[in-house]
């Protein structure tokens, strides 16, 4: 696991590429306020019914409130 800060992550976004996946795991209330362009949310709370589909992706960046 690795920490960016915004310019990292920024920097990765760019790069991104289709084997590549951003997961928003805040709460679909908050999401729908702001969210990350191209961002998918898998709220924290039911992380367990995604999780088998995030094993097609190579890298995987999750970020939350926090």
């Amino acid at each position: 696991m690795k920490t960016f800060t915004p310019s990292q992550l920024n920097e990765l976004l760019l790069q991104k590429s289709p084997s590549d996946i951003v997961i928003d795991v805040r709460t679909p209330e908050e999401f729908a306020i702001e969210h990350i362009d191209g961002a998918v949310n898998m709220p924290l709370e039911r992380f367990e019914d995604y999780k088998d589909k995030l094993a097609a992706y190579s890298t995987i960046v999750a970020y939350c409130n926090s």
